[in-house]
């Protein structure tokens, strides 16, 4: 929700508190002018759109481990595409985050194959 991309850029921004005074060549020239429109569900990781140059309207996932910055989409329309039908690389990058624990929280689960309700079938890069 709109009403909830400040609270995630200042989750972003305490991400990037410390790297962006060092100013590194790594750091996309956009990302302090950006919004942050998501979060992949209690990860840490970040969808962002840039405001300006030629990046401008694309969405990136903001990957903190390695403090990556993945290029998603084009615009927010192709990347709503993209996630509601996934490739097999969107959807090993959803399964990642996703658990599926039944009773030993040590054993879970993993997205293998997806079936949707139209006959589409995807297979996870497991």
């Amino acid at each position: 929700r709109p009403e909830a991309w400040d609270d995630l850029m200042e989750c972003f921004r305490d991400w990037m508190d410390d790297v962006i005074d060092d100013d590194p060549d790594w750091l996309p020239y956009w990302v302090e002018d950006c919004l942050a429109i998501g979060e992949i569900p209690q990860s840490g990781n970040y969808l962002l759109v840039p405001l300006g140059g030629n990046k401008a309207g694309h969405v990136f996932e903001f990957e903190h481990d390695g403090y990556e910055f993945i290029e998603l989409a084009p615009d927010i329309e192709a990347f709503v595409l993209r996630v509601l039908e996934p490739d097999s690389d969107m959807l090993t990058d959803m399964a990642s985050h996703m658990s599926f624990i039944e009773v030993d929280p040590m054993v879970q689960w993993w997205i293998s194959t997806m079936r949707d309700n139209r006959g589409r079938f995807v297979m996870s890069n497991s």
